[in-house]
């Protein structure tokens, strides 16, 4: 069932003072709190009326089950699905129907879930995000769905009073690569991002810094554990630092990148902006018209602080 069939909630309407907007409106369709668990973006569902914490995650291209909690939950499992994941490990998946997801009030019906490993219970991917504009405001707790008409050529950060803001060109997603995938730089150097809200921390490949010229035993860069992915294995990560990162108007100077060891073709692009670069931007999402919006919030961009370590 398409998010844009559920109930209409508040209704947001550009000033009509605003030229460029006055044709433009907003009807959002769910507002999801968030609860941020370490750097893990969590909301509460109901699964055929069970109450279940699922991880926001906007790099996933279906919505995901664990198979303790399908196990739990008695669901079907309906064929095998072969995927890659971050390291390169390949994993066979099923894919389930649950009858009913409720999402803050609202119930969606016959709703496809990927049976995978991972940790947490699950994750709501784009399936589900990927049907309306979505707003990713973590830092105020929420991530908000939304339906615009008339909105085209329209600025769609609309709580920037006077704040700089930032606008990405989308790049085509289809059924095949429904992920939020735009372009940045790194000390000049053109790089491809994805955004990926239940990844932790941001991370460039290694692949893509070597062509940078970034070096993981050069000056001021640094081992910082290792990351598990999706399969069992864990891949190393380092912290290099870098002149500039610059992405839409906004560019860092001076910073520290971490640096994943990815082998195999597990990363769908040059870098991923995790739950760090979500918590410190409010950010917009216009599938609607293939573009983002964000504006930092302040704090520090990528967190890069604490190791990494993979857990058992």
């Amino acid at each position: 069932m398409p998010l844009r069939a559920l109930a209409l909630g508040l209704a947001l309407t550009w000033p009509a003072s605003a030229q460029a907007f006055a044709a433009c409106a907003l009807v959002k369709v769910v507002d999801l709190p968030v609860t941020m668990h370490g750097l893990r973006p969590t909301i509460q569902v109901a699964i055929n009326g069970t109450p279940e914490p699922l991880a926001v995650n906007s790099g996933a291209f279906i919505s995901t089950l664990r198979p303790k909690t399908a196990s739990d939950l008695k669901l079907p499992h309906l064929r095998n699905e072969r995927f890659r994941g971050v390291g390169g490990i390949e994993y066979r998946s099923e894919l389930t129907t649950v009858d009913t997801l409720t999402l803050s009030g609202q119930v969606l019906r016959d709703v496809q879930f990927l049976i995978t490993p991972g940790g947490g219970v699950g994750d709501i991917g784009q399936n589900l995000l990927g049907r309306a504009d979505v707003e990713y405001d973590f830092a105020g707790g929420a991530v908000r769905l939304f339906k615009s008409d008339g909105c085209p050529g329209s600025n769609m950060a609309y709580w920037v009073k006077g704040q700089d803001y930032s606008v990405l060109t989308i790049n085509w997603m289809n059924e095949r690569n429904p992920h939020t995938n735009a372009d940045a730089a790194v000390n000049g150097a053109p790089v491809s991002v994805t955004f990926s809200s239940a990844v932790g921390m941001s991370s460039l490949s290694l692949g893509a810094a070597r062509r940078i010229g970034l070096k993981i035993d050069g000056p001021g860069a640094r081992y910082a554990g290792l990351i598990r992915g999706n399969g069992p294995e864990s891949v190393k990560t380092w912290i290099v630092p870098v002149q500039s990162f610059k992405i839409g108007q906004e560019e860092i100077r001076n910073t520290e990148l971490r640096v994943i060891d990815e082998a195999g073709p597990g990363l769908d692009a040059d870098m991923i902006l995790g739950a760090d670069f979500f918590l410190s931007h409010r950010i917009y999402v216009a599938n609607s018209q293939h573009k983002l919006y964000f504006t930092y919030n302040g704090g520090p961009v990528f967190r890069l602080d604490d190791p990494v370590e993979a857990k058992p």
